[in-house]
């Protein structure tokens, strides 16, 4: 067969595949699925960005009237106690179309220069089923949607033409078997790359994501997920069975791979790696604080000092209430709640730990933990949003105390110098930054490429076809036919 005789086979199968109300209709609706999470979470990076700047006017408008409030003459520690400080992280370009953590997690704080530690774990009350469920953002279509139209279009890509009884004729237009089968195989990859590259580039112009490394692993990422579907799927429809065992074999693998496998899998990391509660930690600090009212002032001071010593210098009344006393009390309710707080969050890193590793299991996994790696929304940006608070409360510390423990009113303050918040990225901007999950997508293409070439070495030449009408079967054939190795009737 010509070159011009494959292109010809080739444009027939794809004129073929789009007139099939059943495919274009699959198509249509994971694009359009696509195109309303990638609304969605324009939406939601637009909420996000709304809510940092109204976090940083209402600090402004709140300065203004709480310092107007008090006389100049009034201590800076009084009015400390009322302000907060705006703490945000800023959502990166692929925040809202891999949402991962950040609708779980918060990640715009108020940070006062009280105890801090329940001070993190303070959210917006949301309906525990939609946050379960998550939204519906770009991730949940590749990685779960977009599989099933794979599998749609390739279930029958063989069987499907035996039992209507048109293999004969596809035959008679190819030079043989697998010419017949690379056309289809490749007529149903240009239209699911098309549906892929078109959410893509939708994502990309409504997130206003830049052509950068990102980007590039973003691309190559999803481009190696679908190929490991569609690979995997041809290596399946391809062999000598029913396009019904066909459809069950492959749903059953989409339900393990992206439904059950990932469910068993984050049980399993809870039951290994149990999480103390976030009130747990409140309460700890908020016993420790209020315990140290009924302490001696010299008791607190002296737990105090254990992590600032340099303000051992300052004079602090034995007696009375003073705003050096009252901050040392709160900070007293952070010690007790230290211990707990680091352990939270080692078992956060734990759990992504563990979910890396056995990641290679699941490729739907491995795909999710480098999306969200790329967009800043996986635990790890978390734990880096959270520790970029607490640099912050200290460097608010480092900043007030002195004023606190120095009795310094509010006209001698200079309050044009307050810290400001310096959020932590961090997020992976190359695939070597990837690491585990982008080597678990090589190996589980490697393994459907070595199906599919096994699966394409057991079909026989077109001729074989033809010569199997017209002569009687042999003993050899009917051996053959027994073993299942006739890949068509006649």
């Amino acid at each position: 067969m010509t070159r011009g005789d494959r292109r010809t086979l080739f444009r027939l199968e794809l004129l073929r595949v789009a007139r099939s109300p059943g495919a274009v209709l699959a198509l249509a609706l994971v694009v359009a699925a696509g195109a309303f999470a990638v609304w969605g979470g324009a939406q939601r990076t637009r909420q996000m960005t709304d809510a940092l700047r109204v976090a940083e006017a209402t600090h402004a408008v709140q300065f203004e009237r709480v310092l107007g409030r008090y006389p100049g003459t009034t201590e800076a520690g009084e009015t400390l106690y009322y302000l907060a400080f705006p703490a945000g992280t800023p959502p990166t370009a692929w925040s809202g179309l891999f949402q991962g953590q950040r609708d779980i997690n918060p990640w715009n704080h108020r940070v006062r220069l009280l105890a801090l530690e329940g001070q993190l774990y303070d959210a917006e009350t949301g309906n525990p089923a939609a946050l379960a469920a998550g939204p519906l953002d770009l991730g949940f279509v590749l990685i779960v949607l977009l599989p099933l139209v794979v599998i749609l279009l390739t279930y029958d890509v063989r069987s499907g033409e035996e039992e209507m009884g048109t293999w004969s004729l596809v035959l008679a237009q190819a030079h043989s078997a697998r010419e017949a089968l690379a056309a289809k195989a490749g007529a149903r990859a240009l239209l699911i790359g098309l549906a892929t590259g078109l959410l893509l580039l939708l994502g990309m112009t409504v997130a206003g994501a830049p052509p950068d490394r990102s980007a590039v692993s973003v691309i190559v990422v999803v481009a190696l997920y679908v190929t490991v579907w569609f690979v995997g799927s041809l290596s399946v429809a391809l062999r000598f069975r029913s396009s019904t065992t066909n459809a069950m074999i492959l749903a059953g693998a989409w339900t393990v791979a992206v439904a059950a496998g990932p469910a068993v899998l984050n049980l399993v990391s809870a039951v290994r790696h149990p999480m103390p509660e976030a009130l747990e930690l409140t309460v700890l600090q908020r016993e420790g604080y209020h315990a140290s009212w009924d302490r001696p002032v010299g008791e607190t001071m002296e737990q105090f000092y254990v992590d600032y010593p340099h303000l051992s210098e300052y004079d602090v009344p034995a007696e009375g209430f003073s705003w050096a006393w009252y901050y040392a009390m709160n900070h007293r309710g952070d010690q007790l709640a230290r211990e707990s707080a680091n352990l939270y969050a080692e078992r956060l890193r734990a759990r992504e730990s563990w979910a890396r590793r056995w990641s290679v299991l699941l490729p739907s996994v491995a795909t999710q933990l480098a999306l969200d790696r790329v967009a800043g929304t996986d635990v790890s940006g978390h734990l880096r949003h959270v520790q970029a608070v607490r640099d912050y409360h200290e460097r608010l510390k480092a900043h007030f105390h002195p004023l606190v423990f120095t009795n310094t009113t509010i006209e001698d303050t200079d309050w044009t110098e307050v810290p400001r918040f310096q959020p932590k990225t961090g997020v992976a901007t190359s695939l070597l930054a990837l690491g585990f999950p982008l080597v678990t997508l090589l190996g589980w293409l490697l393994l459907a490429t070595g199906s599919l070439w096994l699966a394409i070495g057991s079909a026989r030449p077109a001729h074989d076809v033809r010569d199997r009408r017209t002569e009687p079967p042999s003993r050899p054939v009917r051996h053959r036919a027994r073993r299942g190795e006739w890949p068509w009737t006649p």
